[in-house]
């Protein structure tokens, strides 16, 4: 009877909102719950708008519709609404981007950075500055509204020969040559060294200006990346390799975490480790480590060494098709 007395005067208090008894849901904290409408069951909370990344169901224990992570959207895309993230995937509930963009776009003479909302900006900077167009014929440029322009040409010539004392021994930026219409020297067509970039995103070629030569170097650790990994997310550059977290590690050694490649989907199934110990006086149980009982040598109808040294001796079953070591993901291919 309070139960239904409670039911009834929650449901009283939600229709008199003024919007009928439906709200919209919004954003959970960490805690990825929250409580909304009165129910009795998951019909009652269709007309809930549920966020991505989570679900809505009826907990019969108070009556009210409430907001989870949806467990079947695990690295599923989603919108994070940030335009500075790419990659974004459900993660426990949270839609997360997990590469950041990267804004800078060579010009000393502009401000790079990315806006939430607007994404990459280079705004005007350094106006009036000395910049390096990267013209060894060119002295005295400055940054003017964003563009690095102006200065002297100091390489007159009448034929290539005159150029030749111009040269700066940097092999990277091309080898000059005179132009007859203009008399002054410039850069000879196909001449300025190019690098390709490495496909890994981790690498970052660069002409070395003594060979003209293309050195491929790591990228500072810690740099966004994107392993095109479903089973992972938070990827970084570490040493040269890019690298990323563990989508499905529940860090429970009581059971194995798998990841199918293919949806971007976890499972944790309780390992074989019924009466093993996860910790001081602790022991597995169906997956999950529970406090061991107080001077009982059984577990719901299992035997459970006791004894610090008779646990750890104890030998875990070939699980050799399933796991590689309790409480570590196997990938499923």
């Amino acid at each position: 009877m309070k139960r239904l007395a409670l039911s009834i005067w929650l449901f009283v208090l939600f229709s008199c909102s003024g919007n009928g008894g439906h709200r919209t849901v919004d954003t959970l904290q960490e805690s990825d719950q929250g409580t909304f409408e009165p129910c009795w069951s998951d019909l009652d909370c269709k007309n809930v708008t549920v966020p991505q990344c989570k679900r809505v169901f009826c907990d019969l224990s108070t009556g009210l519709c409430t907001l989870a992570p949806d467990d079947s959207q695990q690295g599923k895309p989603c919108n994070d609404h940030d335009s500075c993230t790419i990659g974004d995937t459900c993660i426990r509930g949270v839609c997360t981007g997990t590469t950041f963009k990267t804004c800078d776009d060579g010009n000393p003479c502009t401000r790079d950075y990315c806006d939430p909302g607007a994404g990459c900006v280079h705004e005007p900077a350094n106006e009036g500055q000395d910049c390096d167009g990267h013209n060894p014929c060119i002295r005295g440029e400055k940054c003017r509204s964003g563009k690095c322009m102006g200065g002297q040409m100091v390489c007159l010539c009448n034929t290539d020969l005159d150029c030749v004392q111009f040269e700066d021994n940097n092999l990277c930026n091309g080898l000059l040559q005179c132009d007859p219409s203009r008399h002054v020297c410039i850069p000879a067509p196909g001449s300025v060294i190019h690098c390709r970039q490495p496909a890994n995103t981790c690498l970052h070629a660069a002409c070395a200006p003594a060979t003209g030569k293309c050195v491929v170097q790591p990228v500072a650790d810690g740099t966004a990346c994107d392993d095109f990994d479903p089973c992972t997310y938070g990827d970084k550059c570490v040493n040269g390799q890019c690298v990323g977290q563990d989508l499905c590690n529940d860090h429970n050694e009581c059971t194995v975490d798998r990841c199918d490649r293919t949806l971007g989907t976890c499972t944790h199934d309780p390992a074989p480790m019924d009466g093993h110990s996860c910790g001081t006086n602790r022991v597995c149980l169906q997956g999950s480590c529970v406090a061991m009982p107080d001077n009982s040598d059984d577990v719901d109808g299992m035997d459970v060494p006791t004894d610090a040294h008779e646990v750890q001796d104890t030998q875990y079953p070939d699980t050799s098709d399933a796991m590689s070591s309790p409480g570590v993901s196997v990938d499923n291919q």
